[in-house]
Order: C-alpha cells, then structure tokens, then sequence
C-alpha cells in the first residue's frame, strides 16, 4: 500500500475516492513516478533485497516504460552493478533538483 503525507494525501484521496480500482492504480502508479526521477538517491525495501547483497545507496540512471504492458523501470546504479528495478521496489532517499 502506498501512503502519502499531507495535503498530497488529501487531494489524492478526494480525487480519486469515486474512481474504479483498476483505474486508480494507474493513477497512482503516475503519481508514484512523479515521485521518482533520474538523478534521484535511492534504496531497495527490504522485501526486494536480495539476501547477502549490500546495496549500499543507488542513482537512478535512466527511466523507461515497456511499450507492451506499460511497466516502468528504473536503472539504478548501485555500488556493485547497474540494474532495472520498478519504482515501487525503491525508497526515495534524496531528490536530485
């Protein structure tokens, strides 16, 4: 579940409080995107690590979507490799300007 802090989370709410399941995850999986842009600092949660792995702090090199499905990725640079994780895999550390 995605949560968000003050007023985004009241607007977001009013907006979307008559919208049909199936169609605000899109709508939110846009603002979550908003959320996230190259440059950003960012870490894996916990539950998309993978064990005996330190990722350290990564960069989010490059965004991009599947034109098939629509999926989005990220390409992160971490301390051992780059990799393409899915913004919701990732927690904002520190927004680039």
């Amino acid at each position: 579940m995605c949560s968000f802090g003050g007023s985004l989370a009241s607007s977001v709410h009013g907006k979307f409080s008559s919208v049909e399941p199936d169609k605000l995850i899109l709508s939110l999986k846009t603002v979550w995107n908003l959320l996230m842009k190259v440059g950003d600092l960012v870490l894996p949660k916990e539950e998309h690590k993978t064990k005996g792995v330190d990722y350290g702090i990564g960069v989010i090199i490059s965004m991009y979507e599947e034109e098939f499905d629509g999926k989005e990725w990220c390409a992160v640079h971490w301390k051992h490799s780059v990799q393409y994780w899915e913004p919701h895999e990732m927690e904002l550390v520190s927004e680039s300007r």
